[in-house]
């Protein structure tokens, strides 16, 4: 209970989501509000005074603070980076931040932007926090971001059929339940273009979680403690197994690519292993990198030793994943 309330605590100074409400909704909780409408505007003035002061956003166009749905009173947001020389159909990634699904907002997913520079439509969302709206709030946010590209993709220019999504941590459980629950799940959500598929060709995941119905659901560890205040007191079993990843996978589920720390203190290796072994079970496209010396965040483990693949092996890496699979080629590589 102590942490829980630290937890809140954290969230509430450091971490209210970039949404927006309507100031005279009277459904709206007073001290929420507050704090929205507090945090709002800081968290776009960050976003933009950092995206100034990145090179690598020239010739980059951003357009930020979209709304691609509404969760009841809460707008759903995001940034968009077009690339310079934009194709009709160009291929799309939606990039989910993380943050234990009570931290972080859309501005984290400045350098995934960074794919627009090889051609891609990047939307960097935030999504309801869990202080918020528990499970299944977040994933619905997420899904509802890939109709609203699908929906508009004449407006955006981008290929309907060739979409992809990253995230790491949190957002790495967030983009591998967007390529693995199904409409059968029951999990689409209501925020908006109903009726639009919200599947995926392809899905990057950095050390994201696989299995909170498992380690997880331990409430006596610091993982079970961040799943029990994402999830929400008294659920039930089947609740924590809907919420992981490695229950809905499934024939016809996208490739996948994971990148994880072996010395992750926090979301350990064996929760991607767990997803690899269960794509491999239904003979799916699965790519596990275990990163070397490297614990939650790719931070180093050993300060003394070096972290590989590197960063620019890693940026290469996901490169020519997304290329294969949303582009058809091999060619891209970090320069």
């Amino acid at each position: 209970m102590r942490l829980k309330t630290f937890a809140i605590c954290a969230v509430l100074l450091l971490g209210i989501p970039a949404v927006q409400a309507r100031a005279a909704d009277p459904s709206i909780p007073p001290l929420v509000r507050a704090f929205v409408e507090y945090r709002q505007k800081p968290a776009e003035a960050r976003s933009k005074a950092a995206g100034t002061s990145r090179q690598w956003l020239t010739g980059v166009r951003v357009v930020r603070n979209v709304e691609y749905g509404r969760a009841g009173w809460a707008s759903l947001r995001a940034d968009l980076y077009f690339p310079q020389r934009r194709r009709e159909k160009a291929p799309a990634v939606l990039y989910i931040h993380g943050g234990g699904w009570a931290l972080g907002d859309r501005s984290e997913g400045e350098m995934a932007g960074y794919l627009a520079h090889y051609g891609y439509v990047v939307a960097s969302i935030d999504y309801r926090l869990c202080w918020l709206a528990k499970f299944p709030a977040a994933v619905e946010d997420c899904k509802a971001a890939v109709r609203w590209m699908r929906a508009n993709s004449r407006r955006l220019g981008v290929d309907p059929e060739r979409i992809g999504v990253w995230g790491a941590s949190a957002g790495g459980h967030l983009a591998m339940m967007v390529g693995c629950a199904d409409a059968s799940a029951g999990l689409e959500g209501n925020s908006g273009n109903p009726g639009i598929s919200s599947r995926v060709r392809a899905v990057c995941s950095y050390f994201g979680p696989s299995d909170l119905a498992g380690e997880f659901a331990n409430p006596f560890s610091l993982g079970g403690q961040i799943v029990q205040f994402f999830m929400g007191p008294f659920r039930s079993p089947r609740d924590f197994v809907a919420a992981s990843p490695v229950s809905h996978v499934g024939p016809g589920d996208p490739p996948l690519l994971m990148l994880h720390g072996d010395r992750d203190g926090l979301v350990p290796f064996r929760q991607s292993q767990l997803m690899f072994d269960a794509y491999r079970r239904f003979g799916l496209d699965a790519t596990l990198i275990a990163v070397r010396n490297a614990d939650h965040g790719f931070m180093p483990k050993d300060l003394l030793a070096p972290v590989t693949p590197n960063s620019a092996q890693r940026w290469n890496i996901v490169l020519s994943f997304f290329d294969r699979h949303l582009k058809g080629t091999t060619l891209c590589s970090a320069r």
